[in-house]
């Protein structure tokens, strides 16, 4: 049986460069015909800085969000009545269509009434009332795809407004959503 052994492999981990200066000195007294220039001790580490103080998030330093939030909140409240208006109107699959788009402008409307009472401590409720639609229901589903797509003109304007990072943030995604519903009308009435 043969032995395999190897040589030891010398690792300079934990590497101390004041120690390996003074062995050095040692060995080479004389420095200047040292191969091997002296290494300056290493600079002390830095702590991190800490971090600046982000903008006011949907706190009381935001109050001046608030009629943009009134304002975006009308808008979600009337789109949601209106989509409300045309659902019972449309054949099965366009109406379920409608339906979860007016399930998600409910969603919209509690996201800005929430944003609206962390900085302002208390509730808005909307009260306006959409125009009556046309009763013809492709007439009706044109209006609804305009008014989406004024809505996410609006709620985009408004998010270049605020300075509430949180607050534009919701309202650009409101505005993709508005934008999204304008394409699911437009596929609806494609499909008819």
């Amino acid at each position: 049986m043969q032995s395999n052994t190897q040589p030891p492999i010398l690792s300079l981990d934990p590497f101390d460069p004041e120690v390996f200066q003074r062995v050095w000195q040692r060995v080479m007294p004389d420095q200047a015909n040292s191969p091997i220039a002296p290494q300056p001790a290493p600079a002390p580490r830095e702590e991190p800085a800490a971090p600046a103080e982000e903008a006011p998030c949907l706190s009381q330093a935001s109050l001046a969000c608030c009629p943009v939030l009134e304002q975006q909140m009308e808008l979600a409240h009337s789109a949601r009545l209106a989509f409300r208006q045309v659902q019972n109107r449309l054949p099965s699959r366009a109406a379920r269509a409608i339906r979860s788009m007016s399930l998600s402008l409910d969603q919209d409307l509690r996201r800005l009434s929430a944003a609206y009472f962390l900085i302002a401590g208390r509730r808005y409720r909307p009260g306006s009332q959409p125009a009556p639609l046309p009763v013809a229901y492709q007439l009706a589903l044109r209006e609804l795809y305009g008014q989406s797509r004024v809505r996410a003109a609006a709620h985009r304007a408004a998010a270049q407004a605020v300075s509430d990072p949180c607050v534009c943030q919701l309202l650009t995604d409101l505005g993709d959503e508005a934008e999204e519903h304008s394409h699911r009308i437009r596929g609806i009435l494609e499909s008819m």
